[in-house]
């Protein structure tokens, strides 16, 4: 964009507190320069300042502003610095919109932050999709050269898009440089190895724990589990994806402590073939729809994969007085939107000690089976 438009680029973020020029050459090589300039001169290292910054300085360019705090929503502690910032930014938007100047403001945020109302409104929101099996492996094949050269072009590498898949394109590209430096031996395997330990790595860091292929031995009982599951396998199977057949969305384990329900959980992905994703409950109660959204086409960009939430029915016993039903009520409307909606090869499995304690939403959308018996 800035070299489309021939302008110059400035970024600015809480750590640096103040603005830096960038700068990129043409090996794609990334720079920062302080700035002299007077009229990008801070007051202070604040957020007001750098947007009194923007509205007073005539200088055409991109202006990024990286990372706002303001944008988690915890306003509770400064809601009069939270609405002063937003009236901020609404006057800068009309005040670019009416301008004949080349200025731009581009704000950027993390992935499980989205605008307030008052501005999404306002402001188009763009968000990077995770590549899809294709792009993976069209990424893939750009990078392997600088790597391996010419042994790069007779080598299969399904093994290596299977580890990238559900991470970001930069992800990708750090996830392979790790590898590769890692490598005592460079074959196509040993990478897929060290790449798929760097994507375990990073779920970890998002509070998901990614199991390839669940190592246990068979358990006896839970005979109905075990034929339920047959059946979603085979409705899973390239025959019935060619018959049209419905993707199974999922199963409820229901049953008190010690009756073996996260077992069985793992089990059940293990008799289906697929890794197994956990998700900390508490995360998501933590950060609400939003993070479930961003968890959710994580999983999505791994499937197929078996999605596993434990002591599920904590994510719907918030009390009204302490205002965490509502967020309750927003994650119950983000799973059953994707439940329904689901067109990928994700099964979903929860357990949970008491079925009374969910929503009755979501017992019509997903099998329930009783592990006490």
């Amino acid at each position: 964009m800035c070299n489309q438009k021939n302008l110059p680029l400035y970024l600015w973020n809480a750590g640096w507190g103040c603005f830096k020029q960038v700068k990129c050459d043409l090996e794609h090589q990334v720079s920062f320069s302080h700035i002299k300039l007077s009229s990008l001169q801070l007051g202070d290292e604040s957020i007001i300042s750098v947007l009194n910054c923007l509205s007073n300085c005539n200088l055409d360019g991109i202006f990024i502003l990286e990372n706002l705090s303001f944008l988690t929503g915890n306003i509770t502690s400064n809601e009069n610095l939270f609405n002063k910032i937003i009236f901020q930014i609404i006057n800068i938007y009309y005040d670019l919109a009416s301008s004949r100047q080349s200025k731009y403001l581009i704000i950027l945020t993390i992935d499980n932050v989205e605008l307030p109302q008052s501005l999404s409104s306002l402001i188009p929101a763009l968000s990077l999709e995770l590549p899809n099996p294709e792009e993976v492996a069209e990424l893939i094949k750009v990078l392997l050269p600088k790597f391996l050269g010419e042994l790069s072009c007779n080598c299969d590498i399904a093994a290596i898009v299977n580890a990238a898949s559900g991470l970001t394109a930069v992800e990708i590209r750090l996830g392979l440089t790790i590898a590769f430096n890692s490598c005592k031996q460079l074959n196509i395997n040993s990478v897929a190895s060290h790449l798929l330990d760097y994507k375990i790595n990073r779920f970890r860091a998002l509070n998901l724990n990614f199991v390839t292929q669940p190592n246990l031995p068979d358990f006896g009982g839970l005979d109905l589990l075990k034929k339920y599951l047959e059946n979603v396998k085979q409705d899973f199977s390239p025959e019935a994806r060619t018959a049209n057949i419905p993707l199974p969305k999922g199963c409820l384990l229901v049953g008190p402590p010690g009756t073996g329900k996260t077992l069985a959980a793992q089990v059940s992905a293990k008799i289906l073939g697929f890794p197994l994703v956990s998700v900390d409950t508490a995360a998501v109660m933590s950060g609400g729809a939003i993070y479930l959204k961003k968890l959710l086409e994580r999983v999505e960009a791994c499937a197929p994969v078996v999605l596993y939430f434990d002591e599920f029915d904590k994510l719907f016993t918030a009390s009204d007085e302490s205002g965490e039903a509502i967020g309750s009520r927003q994650i119950l409307g983000t799973l059953l939107t994707w439940l329904q909606d689901k067109i990928s090869a994700v099964f979903a499995i929860a357990t949970l000690n008491r079925l009374d304690a969910l929503p009755p939403e979501l017992t019509r959308v997903v099998a329930v089976i009783d592990s006490s018996n």
